[in-house]
């Protein structure tokens, strides 16, 4: 969470004990998007977090609050709200909301966890009563496979349980070859064929033992099925973010296993791209068998007003050899963005920054909507003397200004006037070089997002 406060430390002489920092600004505004936990004054760093209640058990449909504990360097404690994110070992014995309360699903065991934005985690056993879920089975699926060399294909592990349930839980089993040599397996299942031969591929999903499945590598030769990739059913929409929402199914209508492949979609071609041509956005399909199809969904982000004739377009490199390699694309699919009837604009029309005669620092910024709708909420940055051009949006708290104020929202031909101030300022030879900047997190859709920065000189007093 990003905090704008100026604390004040009055030194009182003659006064013994500590001296206490003071908060001058009451009016602390809270930016999005960052950790809201703020280091108690004087206590260090925090470094170590605890979740209690501890090894709780609960029944079946259940609820329990979890509730996280900060430990600073001192010692001191206190409770922690924010910040933290909460997860659970097993979802199918209990899930953890975001706010910490756990929900019993299925008897057994979850662990659930606690992190803190600085890293810091915590854990505690969860045991849901009732009869126990046992794992009573595993099947690798495909038994079989025959692949070329280079090919890959997925294999999946599916689990049976106790109570009559079934999921693939191939992401949790250990996978190995017989024969690395022929083929490999990665730790999600996926086998990429090397040579010529055969390998067992095996999972072992705990507490059962090993099962398996078989992949022979062979010869390509002429007289093995081939694939044949083609687009059904492609489609266009226009989001109301102004986003290109594009849809379609990926079909091998060919005999044989396909390869991964590319599929590209351009927002804006005469006809069909080349293979060298700059695509707008894409996606990789890593195999298809026989038959199998592939449901595809992209968005281009926020093209220009206008009308584009768009191309949906698979395997442009040729990767795949097909029955047919003239059904690959569809298009042209005509895509009309329509101008905005209207929209905010956020623009500066005075701004300034001087010293004052306490060694401090005033400014002032005037920000008015010339737009024709109203702006709804949106930050406002200073940045006393960056080493940085500051840009909208800002995705790094540790680009945040030095101070900020959220606007709650501005009507079109309003205006706002802001007048923050800093107890420091810059040395007698150096001049600053402040700035502001308006929408810093990117709120507002504005009919023009050029002019949001305004930088100046700051001369000290």
């Amino acid at each position: 969470m990003r905090t704008s406060a100026l604390l004040a430390v009055l030194l009182l002489a003659g006064c013994p004990g500590p001296l206490t920092p003071v908060d001058t600004d009451p009016g602390t505004t809270t930016d999005p998007g960052t950790d809201s936990g703020t280091q108690p004054v004087g206590h260090g760093d925090l470094s170590s977090i605890g979740l209690t209640p501890f090894d709780p058990s609960i029944d079946v449909s259940g609820h329990l609050q979890f509730r996280v504990d900060g430990i600073y360097a001192d010692g001191f404690t206190e409770r922690l709200y924010d910040g933290i994110t909460w997860s659970s070992s097993d979802v199918r014995v209990a899930q953890v909301d975001s706010s910490g309360v756990a929900i019993a699903a299925a008897p057994g065991a979850a662990v659930i966890t606690a992190t803190h934005s600085s890293g810091l985690t915590a854990s505690v056993n969860l045991t849901v009563l009732g009869d126990t879920v046992t794992l009573s089975s595993v099947l690798v699926a495909p038994a079989t496979a025959s692949l070329w060399p280079g090919d890959t294909a997925q294999f999946s592990a599916t689990a049976s349980y106790s109570d009559g349930t079934t999921g693939n839980i191939g992401g949790s089993c250990g996978w190995a070859s017989s024969n690395s040599g022929v083929a490999t397996v990665d730790a999600a299942g996926l086998v990429t064929a090397v040579a010529v031969g055969s390998a067992d591929i095996s999972a072992t999903c705990a507490p059962l033992s090993a099962v398996k499945g078989t992949v022979t590598v062979q010869e390509p030769t002429i007289d093995l099925p081939s694939p044949d990739l083609t687009v059904l059913n492609p489609a266009t929409s226009v989001l109301p973010n102004g986003d290109v929402h594009y849809t379609a199914t990926i079909k091998n209508i060919g005999t044989g296993y396909s390869r991964g492949f590319d599929v590209d979609v351009f927002l804006d071609s005469a006809a069909a791209p080349t293979a060298t041509a700059p695509r707008s956005i894409g996606t990789w399909i890593p195999g298809l068998g026989a038959g199998e199809t592939n449901p595809i969904v992209l968005d281009v982000t926020k093209p220009a007003p206008g009308d584009y004739k768009s191309w949906i377009v698979l395997d442009r490199p040729n990767d795949v050899d097909e029955l047919v390699e003239t059904n690959n694309s569809a298009g042209p699919l005509a895509v009309h963005i329509a101008a905005p009837v209207g929209a905010p604009n956020l623009v500066f029309t005075s701004y300034e920054g001087f010293g004052d005669d306490a060694w401090g620092t005033l400014y002032s910024v005037t920000i008015k909507n010339e737009g024709t709708v109203d702006a709804a909420g949106f930050y406002l940055d200073l940045y006393y003397d960056p080493s940085f051009t500051p840009e909208a949006p800002v995705v790094d708290w540790m680009l945040n200004g030095d101070d900020f104020i959220k606007v709650p929202s501005l009507a079109a031909g309003a205006s706002y006037t802001w007048d923050p101030e800093t107890a420091w300022g810059p040395s007698a030879t150096d001049a600053w070089n402040s700035c502001f900047l308006v929408d810093s997190m990117g709120d507002v859709d504005e009919s023009n997002e050029s002019d949001n920065l305004a930088c100046f000189d700051v001369a000290p007093w």
